[in-house]
C-alpha cells in the first residue's frame, strides 16, 4: 500500500508477524533482526515470575484471556505500572537495573497507554493464536539475525534457542549474557549492529 520495496526488520518478541509478512512476500525483506522471539506460548511448571504467571494462565484458560487483560488495564489506569513492572523484572538483574531509571520505566510505560482505550480485541486474538502457533522451517531466512537476552524473565533461553533453530535453522542465534526481556532497549546499539551484518551477507 506504501508502494515500499525494501523494508529492514527488527521484531521484538512477535517474529510470528515477521515470518508470516517474509512468507507472503519474500522480496520485501531487507535486514533482519528478531529481538528474544516468542516461542508458543506454553504452559511452564516452573515459574519464572510474573509475567510466566500470567502466560501460564493463558494457557490453561484461553477463555479468560479477556477478563485477565482488563484486569490489568485497571491496574495500568490506577497507577500501579511502576509496581508491577518491578515485580516482573525481579528476577532479572540487567532488566531490573535497567527500569530503575526513570526515563526507561516511563518510555516503556508510553507503549502500554493504547490499552487505556479499553480496545483490547486484537491483544487477546494475539494471545489466543500464540497458544497454538507453529510454523515450518524457514532455511531462507541464513542472513538474519536472532539476538536473545540469557536472563529472559518470560522465556527459558535455552528452550527459546532450541525452538528457533528448528524454525530457523540457517539462522545465526546469538545468546547476550549481560541482557534480559529488555534486550532491544538495553543493547540498542548491539540490536543496531546485527541489522547492519544482516544487510551485507
Amino acid at each position: 500500500h506504501l508502494k515500499l520495496k525494501r523494508l529492514d526488520l527488527i521484531g521484538r518478541g512477535g517474529a510470528q508477524v515477521v515470518l508470516a509478512l517474509t512468507r507472503l512476500h519474500p522480496d520485501i525483506a531487507g535486514g533482519v533482526v528478531l529481538v528474544n522471539p516468542d516461542p508458543p506460548t506454553r504452559e511452564r511448571a516452573e515459574s519464572r515470575g510474573l509475567l510466566t504467571g500470567v502466560k501460564n494462565a493463558f494457557v490453561r484458560h484461553p477463555e479468560g484471556i479477556e477478563a485477565l487483560t482488563r484486569l490489568f488495564v485497571t491496574h495500568l489506569s490506577q497507577g500501579h505500572f511502576e509496581r508491577m513492572m518491578t515485580r516482573s523484572v525481579a528476577d532479572s538483574p540487567p532488566d531490573a537495573a535497567f527500569m530503575r531509571d526513570p526515563r526507561n520505566l516511563a518510555d516503556y510505560a508510553r507503549g502500554y497507554r493504547l490499552f487505556l482505550t479499553g480496545r483490547i480485541a486484537g491483544y487477546v486474538d494475539e494471545q489466543i493464536a500464540m497458544t497454538r502457533w507453529s510454523s515450518p522451517p524457514r532455511p531462507d531466512a541464513a542472513s538474519w539475525r536472532v539476538l536473545m537476552g540469557a536472563h529472559d524473565v518470560l522465556h527459558d533461553p535455552a528452550e527459546s534457542q532450541r525452538f528457533w533453530s528448528d524454525i530457523l535453522p540457517e539462522t545465526h542465534i546469538e545468546t547476550l549474557g549481560d541482557a534480559g526481556r529488555f534486550l532491544i532497549m538495553s543493547h540498542a546499539d548491539h540490536v543496531a549492529e546485527a541489522l547492519l551484518k544482516s544487510i551485507r551477507r
